[in-house]
């Protein structure tokens, strides 16, 4: 039985830059699966380049 490889992300390019209350600024890039399911999160404070991956990341800022 063949096992199908997940989607493969997109870029949407959807970014955001938010000041959080400390005054660091915060760069987003979020990047979409084709169902518009959000499955990567880059976030970016003070140089430092986190990324989340999965489904069902919360996005409420």
């Amino acid at each position: 039985m063949a096992i199908e490889a997940p989607a493969q992300a997109e870029s949407t390019g959807q970014f955001k830059t938010i000041i959080d209350p400390l005054g660091n600024t915060i760069e987003r890039t979020y990047n979409y699966a084709p169902a518009n399911r959000p499955i990567e999160l880059i976030s970016k404070s003070n140089g430092i380049e986190k990324v989340e991956k999965g489904s069902g990341l919360l996005l409420n800022d």
